[in-house]
């Protein structure tokens, strides 16, 4: 019995120990390969770069080029390593040099590995295909995007071919934009304006189309409303003051601050007590931006509020029309606002 229990611990031990030898062994090799593999990638990636500044530099590749252009369209591998060196070059370049990757990446078929990605079922595939399109200004695939988008589920996906569309075309993004049930967050609305001032296009469907369309949308329309500075949308902005969206509200009194609408400092004043808190933040930034000196007493005022952050906002008015005398002495009694600064600096530290 014992000589059979020695015959298995001595056969197991044999097979653990083939098999932790076998694992390291695989485990070297794997590295090895990997180690190769990562040599023959950077090789191949300065080949690239060899054959794309002659690309651009020379009209017609050398034979060695041309051969080597070969080698890299045989193999799927080769090719998106080439793909994605164009990719990295031309983000960096404008002008007749980035139309001339453009240009290859059409002539050699680059565009159909680009639009291939996009029938994957991996979402990264998918969004290193439109990515791909995007870099490369293709305007041809904003259709195939737009059937994807109405094909996709996914919400950031979805946001994400909205955002490469209007990329490709702003006017056409933007009307498309009105077909979008998605409620568009911060994040998508900051990052479509930033599109729209990188390509200076400042021509967005009116602020009333977009109020129509409602929530989010209403919002957005008043974001781009103030990144145009379009003073022809004013007289709806006065009227929106009354709105019982309170969010809408807000948006509306922070874009009539940016656009400089001193026309409302009296209805915003007017209203002003009958209001929510946030309602109240936004009028007293707004107010505060407008810089008008007949606003100081409104701002000693306010600030004897019991509400600690409505102080705050009064004492930022104050200070700025503090400042303003200051540059500008001709225009405001100085004395007069500085006593009553102090007066409300003394007033405010005692209800703290």
């Amino acid at each position: 019995m014992n000589i059979f229990n020695s015959s298995i611990l001595v056969s197991l031990s044999f097979l653990f120990f083939t098999l932790g030898a076998l694992f390291l062994i695989f485990v070297l090799g794997f590295r090895k390969f990997k180690k190769i593999r990562n040599t023959q990638t950077i090789l191949l990636k300065e080949k690239c770069q060899i054959l794309i500044a002659e690309l651009i530099f020379d009209e017609k590749l050398s034979p060695k080029s041309a051969k080597m252009e070969a080698y890299f369209l045989q193999n799927i591998h080769r090719k998106q390593l080439l793909l994605d060196e164009l990719m990295n070059l031309h983000k960096s370049l404008d002008g007749e040099i980035a139309k001339t990757i453009e240009q290859y990446y059409i002539l050699k078929g680059y565009d159909k590995i680009s639009l291939n990605k996009l029938k994957s079922e991996k979402t990264h595939e998918i969004l290193q295909g439109v990515s791909e399109l995007v870099e490369m200004k293709n305007h041809d695939s904003i259709q195939i995007l737009d059937n994807l988008l109405l094909r996709t589920i996914d919400i950031s996906l979805k946001n994400y071919l909205m955002i490469s569309i209007i990329k490709l075309d702003p006017e056409k993004g933007l009307r498309k934009l009105f077909s979008f049930d998605n409620y568009l967050t911060d994040w998508l609305q900051l990052s479509i304006i930033n599109i729209l001032d990188k390509k200076k296009f400042s021509d967005p469907p009116s602020l009333v189309k977009w109020i129509d369309k409602g929530n989010s949308f209403a919002i957005f329309g008043c974001r781009l409303t103030a990144y145009t500075k379009s003073e022809k949308d004013i007289p709806l902005l006065k009227t929106l003051i009354y709105t019982n969206d309170i969010p809408l509200k807000i948006e509306v009194i922070r874009t009539l601050g940016i656009m400089d609408a001193q026309e409302v400092n009296e209805q915003l004043i007017e209203i002003y007590f009958d209001q929510e808190i946030a309602v109240k933040s936004a009028i007293l930034n707004t107010l505060a931006k407008f810089k008008n000196p007949n606003n100081f007493s409104f701002f000693v005022s306010c600030s004897k509020s019991n509400s600690h952050q409505t102080q705050l906002l009064a004492l930022q008015g104050i200070n700025l029309l503090i400042e303003e005398a200051t540059l500008n002495p001709d225009k405001y009694d100085t004395k007069t606002l500085k006593f009553n600064k102090l007066n409300n600096i003394r007033a405010t530290k005692q209800k703290d």
